[in-house]
């Protein structure tokens, strides 16, 4: 059974790995991006713009969460 779970998770990490690689080349294209109150312009590739920002949507809301469970994680174990 563990060995079926261990394929399958390596399929879908393939699977996953086919369409980011996908992603990152067919959207290889220049934009500027400006932080509006700071005065620095810096030309990135789209895809480092869009997973940048991604990711710190990720780490946004696993700090959230992290924080909202403050409450619980002081109480100890139930």
């Amino acid at each position: 059974m563990y060995a079926v779970l261990r394929f399958l998770r390596w399929v879908l990490f393939l699977i996953v790995a086919f369409i980011v690689v996908t992603f990152m080349v067919q959207n290889r294209e220049m934009v500027e991006v400006s932080l509006w109150p700071l005065p620095f312009v810096k030309p990135a590739p789209l895809w480092s713009v869009i997973v940048g920002f991604l990711l710190l949507g990720f780490l946004i809301g696993a700090v959230s969460a992290w924080l909202s469970g403050g409450g619980t994680r002081k109480r100890g174990p139930v």
